[in-house]
C-alpha cells in the first residue's frame, strides 16, 4: 500500500473499522491517524467552494465520512436531503488536513456508533528543536 495516495481501495473501510476500535479502546490514535492520511474520505459540498461546517471558528466541526454508506446514513436523517439527496466530495485524508479552515475540528462518520471528534491541534505539526547534551562532545579550542 502506498501512504496518503488513495491507491488502497480498502483504506476507507479500514479506517471505519479503526474508529471503531478506538472507540471500544482497542486501538490507538496513531493507527487511526495513519489511516486517515491514506483514505479517501467523503464530505457534502457546500453550494460554495470550502467545506459545509457546524457551529464557528474555534468550537465548529466539520463533518467526514470514511464511505459513500456513512455519508448516505447521515443524510437519510437530515430532512433537508431526504428529497434532494445531498452533494459531496471526495479527497484524499492527507489533503483535506492541508484544507482544512482554522478553528475548526473534524467530526468522522457523525451518524455512526463510532462517531469521532478529530481536533485539529491532534495533527498539526509544530517544529521542535530538541538539544541533547554529552560528556563526549568538547568544545573547541587548542590543546
Amino acid at each position: 500500500m502506498k501512504r496518503g495516495d488513495g491507491s488502497d481501495v480498502s483504506a476507507k473501510w479500514r479506517l471505519s473499522d479503526l474508529a471503531a476500535r478506538v472507540v471500544g479502546g482497542d486501538a490507538g490514535p496513531e493507527e487511526l491517524f495513519e489511516a486517515f492520511l491514506a483514505a479517501t474520505v467523503f464530505c457534502e459540498r457546500p453550494d460554495r467552494p470550502g467545506f459545509l461546517a457546524v457551529g464557528g471558528p474555534g468550537d465548529g466541526i466539520i463533518p467526514v465520512f470514511s464511505s459513500m454508506e456513512e455519508l448516505a446514513a447521515y443524510a437519510a436523517r437530515r430532512p433537508a436531503y431526504q428529497r434532494t439527496g445531498c452533494d459531496w466530495f471526495s479527497t484524499i485524508g492527507r489533503d483535506l488536513l492541508g484544507l482544512l479552515p482554522d478553528g475548526y475540528d473534524l467530526l468522522l462518520n457523525p451518524a455512526s456508533d463510532h462517531a469521532l471528534r478529530l481536533r485539529r491541534h491532534a495533527w498539526q505539526r509544530r517544529p521542535t528543536i530538541h538539544v541533547s547534551r554529552s560528556s563526549s562532545v568538547r568544545s573547541g579550542g587548542s590543546s
